[in-house]
């Protein structure tokens, strides 16, 4: 009796640590913790996680959403040939 009054409350308590976050956010999650982790996690391991991966989430979307004119402008072809010839010499030079 004890111990489905625990489980209870502590589905409770994850429930309302991690309604911030979306199904899809708390299912990558769980995919991370059984692929990544020792299970299970405690709440503050996988809140950590969350948020984690939330705010990546919004930094993708951010990126996604800016104007063209605030993309970032590549190199000039010679800036980038210089970069490939100093790459090559520290290939061979190994």
């Amino acid at each position: 009796m004890k111990e489905e009054g625990f489980i209870v409350f502590m589905k409770n308590e994850w429930q309302i640590s991690l309604k911030e976050f979306t199904p899809a956010i708390i299912r990558e999650a769980t995919d991370h913790c059984l692929k990544r982790k020792q299970l299970p996690p405690t709440l503050p391991q996988f809140y950590d996680l969350c948020r984690t991966l939330l705010i990546r989430e919004k930094e993708q979307e951010a990126l996604k959403n800016r104007a063209p004119n605030e993309r970032a402008t590549p190199a000039s072809l010679e800036v980038g040939r210089r970069y490939l010839k100093l790459i090559k010499q520290m290939l061979h030079s190994n």
